[in-house]
């Protein structure tokens, strides 16, 4: 799917034929768009003649904008040709993106221009280097989904005044469940929470976003519960029970490891 920039024209072209590719003869051309959930933004709107073997339909700006939080959405284009015997239906899609693909919180811990910078700073990456822009993008979100799943609880540098202990305990540790991650405010993320916290989730999203890259050859091996490979006379060894799967690769999970909270709650609704 060809992506477009939010918020500008987007020209589709359509050629006049039938199903099986044939030239048709029109008596009549129109148009409608609808977005990825298929709601009609643009009502049928007749396309003037003569026609050619070829129709472009310009997508107005207008109607190509993403709603507030939103980084990437989808337009189909419904095209009608109606000639003298039959109704024919031709679609075209194509995606829309924001100017800045990753949204702090909206879809990424940072934005690419941080994550490359961060990148500098990870050890051993491997698919990242070679990676495409787009596909950077497409794993860095996909990493910030993977690392919004897991709780964490984030403890604040102990202050060297002993006397502030309680008070530091009660105030300024955090408990930040899976799903409170999606109220997380910009401001508080930025301002509240230490560096060294969010610094850890940018090389984790990087490190994950490399995994999902290159693969990660040692997670995959454990995942099948491998524990013992021998190349001579080939031998493989499995363990007897499935090895806990925590949702992201063994990297990822160094860079975070000390605020990582896996505990459960029960509560009423």
């Amino acid at each position: 799917m060809q992506i477009y920039q939010a918020g500008g024209d987007v020209s589709v072209q359509f050629e006049i034929t039938n199903e099986i590719g044939d030239p048709v003869t029109p008596t009549a051309v129109s148009w409608r768009l609808l977005n990825d959930l298929e709601q009609i933004i643009v009502l049928d709107t007749a396309v003037a003649g003569p026609w050619d073997s070829f129709i472009n339909i310009v997508v107005p700006g207008v109607n190509n904008t993403l709603d507030t939080g939103v980084v990437v959405g989808a337009r189909l284009v419904e095209l009608t040709i109606t000639t003298a015997n039959d109704v024919i239906y031709k679609r075209a899609t194509y995606g829309l993106g924001t100017r800045q693909r990753l949204q702090i919180l909206v879809n990424s811990f940072q934005t690419l221009t941080q994550a490359e910078l961060e990148a500098t700073l990870v050890p051993g990456l491997t698919g990242w280097a070679t990676a495409s822009e787009g596909d950077k993008i497409m794993a860095m979100a996909e990493a910030y989904r993977r690392l919004t799943r897991i709780g964490y609880f984030v403890r604040w540098p102990r202050d060297p005044d002993a006397q502030n202990t309680i008070s530091w305990w009660n105030v300024r540790n955090t408990t930040i469940p899976a799903r409170f991650w999606q109220f997380m405010q910009l401001d508080r993320y930025l301002t509240y929470y230490p560096e060294d916290f969010r610094s850890a989730l940018r090389k984790a999203q990087v490190a994950e976003a490399d995994a999902i890259l290159s693969g990660d050859a040692e997670t995959e091996i454990r995942n099948k519960g491998i524990i013992m490979e021998q190349i001579g006379q080939s031998k493989t060894q499995f363990r007897g029970t499935r090895p806990l799967d925590m949702g992201i690769s063994n990297r990822a999970l160094k860079f975070i490891d000390g605020y990582v909270n896996f505990r459960l709650t029960l509560t009423r609704s």
